[in-house]
């Protein structure tokens, strides 16, 4: 069984190789802003097409870290990833939803 738990950069730092930032200091940081708090659902789904649009145009160092993710979920059986939002809306979720819809046993697995 595999885990994937996004957790908030303001109370715990990743200090194991399983916990990864994914924050803006990441190759999958959001680069979109938000003026207020009203516009969060919207950059997360400018996020949500982004990443989408990064995989399918083959962006290597994209997709470099992604696979990065994948080996250590299958080395360590869990994953943490890193985001200074969670548990508000937060484009880490839409990284673990796509880790596992393709590669746990709600995937490929």
């Amino acid at each position: 069984m595999y885990s994937i738990e996004i957790k908030n950069l303001r109370y715990q730092k990743p200090t194991m190789e399983w916990q990864v930032k994914v924050d803006r200091s990441s190759v999958l940081g959001n680069p979109f802003y938000m003026k207020s708090e009203y516009e969060r659902g919207l950059v997360c789904e400018k996020y949500r097409r982004y990443f989408h649009k990064k995989i399918y145009d083959g962006d290597s160092a994209f997709i470099k870290e992604i696979e990065r993710l994948r080996t250590l979920l299958f080395q360590y059986g869990k994953l943490e990833l890193y985001c200074w939002c969670y548990p508000k809306m937060c484009h880490a979720q839409i990284i673990k939803d796509y880790l596992e819809r393709h590669y746990t046993t709600k995937g490929l697995l």
